[in-house]
Formats: structure tokens, C-alpha cells, sequence
């Protein structure tokens, strides 16, 4: 089985739904973080390390949806 490479979000309008939608594992959050913010989206939370020792960020969507990202390190 071959996978496809993973190449983007695409965002929909739709109902709102201020809510965790997703919650995603990244190699690079920084990349991740620094890619959104340099596309000119400001809905990012900054970069925090969490308890259990990852780096965790969210975005909120253009309908109000939330998705986190988070890397283990």
C-alpha cells in the first residue's frame, strides 16, 4: 500500500463549532506554526510546552472550529 503525501489543509465555511475538531500529531510544529502565520493567517496560538513534555499550538478555523497540533519530542 503506497500512502499519499500529506499537502495541506483546505478550509470550508460552514456552521460554526467553537470546538476541538481535530487533534493532530506534527514533526515540525515550529515549521507548522511559522508556515500558517507567514500565509496570513492570525488565528495561532503561540507554541507551548506541555506537562507531558510536547509542544502543543491550536488554530481556529474560519467557521470557529479548532484544530491542535502537538510534536513529541
Amino acid at each position: 500500500m503506497t500512502l499519499m503525501p500529506f499537502n495541506g489543509f483546505h478550509m470550508f465555511y460552514g456552521e460554526p463549532s467553537s470546538q476541538t475538531v481535530a487533534f493532530m500529531r506534527v514533526d515540525n510544529i515550529e515549521k507548522l506554526h511559522s508556515f500558517i502565520k507567514k500565509n496570513g493567517w492570525d488565528k495561532i496560538s503561540e507554541i507551548e510546552t506541555q506537562h507531558w513534555g510536547g509542544k502543543e499550538c491550536s488554530v481556529t478555523t474560519i467557521d470557529g472550529g479548532v484544530m491542535r497540533f502537538f510534536q513529541l519530542d
